[in-house]
């Protein structure tokens, strides 16, 4: 037990000397007024570091409302895109379909040009015709048919007659 209260009582002792220690250190003096100093000057460093953090807070309000104000019109931007990228594929679709069209209209123009052109044959080939056997038709006939009409009428006759001779159809 004597070892109990001499452990104790050295402990003790040893307690107080470090409390005195400390009071010595941070007590009323020199070292307490640089302690109360260093004390202002974390508080002073708190309140700048708050006014910063509530500056950063607001820039930060200010940015998500701008980054919002971005989104919308990236989004309606984006929008506009799609529209006009529907409007230019049906515009190219619209196009290949008139080019078809363009198309089927010089096939038949070249076909109705063909036509036209062996109509035009056919009509030279049979005036020629019609010609030949004008010429060919016999000139009594056309006496005989003089013989009973008046006068006047027979110079009104060959003056048809050989107008439609010399008169040719042409195409075009």
């Amino acid at each position: 037990m004597a070892s109990v209260t001499i452990f104790f009582a050295v402990a003790a002792i040893a307690a107080a000397l470090g409390v005195g220690f400390l009071l010595g250190h941070y007590g009323p003096g020199a070292q307490g007024d640089k302690a109360r100093s260093e004390l202002e000057a974390l508080s002073i460093e708190l309140r700048n570091a708050t006014a910063g953090l509530s500056a950063a807070q607001l820039e930060n309000a200010d940015l998500g409302k701008r980054v919002a104000g971005l989104t919308r019109h990236y989004l309606d931007q984006t929008e506009r895109m799609r529209a006009v990228e529907q409007q230019r594929n049906g515009a190219e679709r619209r196009s290949r379909e008139l080019e078809s069209e363009v198309a089927l209209l010089k096939e038949r123009g070249g076909q109705l040009a063909a036509k036209v052109a062996e109509q035009a044959t056919q009509l030279q080939d049979m005036q020629e015709k019609l010609i030949v056997e004008f010429d060919s038709m016999p000139f009594h006939q056309l006496k005989a048919t003089s013989v009973e009409l008046p006068q006047s009428s027979q110079k009104d006759l060959a003056s048809t007659v050989v107008p439609l001779r010399d008169r040719r159809i042409t195409s075009g």
